[in-house]
């Protein structure tokens, strides 16, 4: 029994989130049938953080124990083979044994784009907030500040949260405009990730035009 990780990038809106469910789409779900073909067995994938619906991922990290023995070109290429133009398997490499996606993520970092004009986009669309208001970035990146360091998020967690502590280090948080576009970056670690407070920051205080 060999054990593989794996990177996957997905755009979300198609899907109802990361993990496996009945009669619903998943990222999960065909991520795992396509390895599956590839072993010519049953996969189970376990991933670093589970994402919601419509919600996308460039680096995903995933694991899977097989007893097929394939390498790194072979998994990619035949798994792309098999899943849809909006998933695909960027790496995949043989790890030790005691690899969890899950549990030895050290960091994740989460990014969220806001659109700041009167106008909508047809193109991004399903990729980024649109707020016709004016924004204050400075104001938006000072209130930020104030989330550096270690917190209790416990406030920010959800009915399904799992994480064996609210405690999270926030080791950083940024806010930059780039002309119409508002850029968030969200670095922080989580022992065990699931859900974390982090996740459920943006919009939670305002949208920095009239307050922080």
């Amino acid at each position: 029994m060999e054990r593989i990780a794996v990177g996957i990038e997905y755009d979300g809106f198609a899907y109802a989130g990361w993990q496996a469910q009945a009669e619903r789409p998943t990222v999960q779900a065909i991520a795992e049938r396509a390895l599956g073909s590839v072993a010519a067995e049953p996969v189970t994938l376990t991933c670093a953080g589970r994402t919601d619906a419509g919600v996308h991922a460039f680096g995903q990290v995933a694991h899977f124990d097989t007893h097929a023995l394939r390498s790194g070109r072979g998994w990619v290429l035949g798994a792309n083979s098999g899943l849809p133009v909006d998933v695909s398997l960027s790496w995949a490499v043989p790890v030790p044994a005691h690899f969890h996606a899950r549990y030895c993520a050290e960091a994740r970092t989460y990014r969220y784009l806001i659109l700041n004009r009167m106008a909508r986009s047809a193109l991004t669309a399903h990729r980024a907030a649109w707020v016709h208001r004016p924004l204050d970035e400075e104001r938006m990146a000072q209130a930020a500040a104030m989330l550096h360091g270690e917190h209790d998020f416990s406030a920010f967690r959800s009915s399904e949260c799992q994480a064996r502590s609210p405690i999270r280090r926030m080791e950083r948080l940024t806010v930059e405009r780039r002309g119409d576009w508002i850029l968030i970056s969200i670095s922080c670690r989580c022992a065990t990730g699931k859900r974390s407070g982090c996740r459920r920051r943006p919009g939670t205080r305002g949208t920095g035009s009239d307050r922080l």
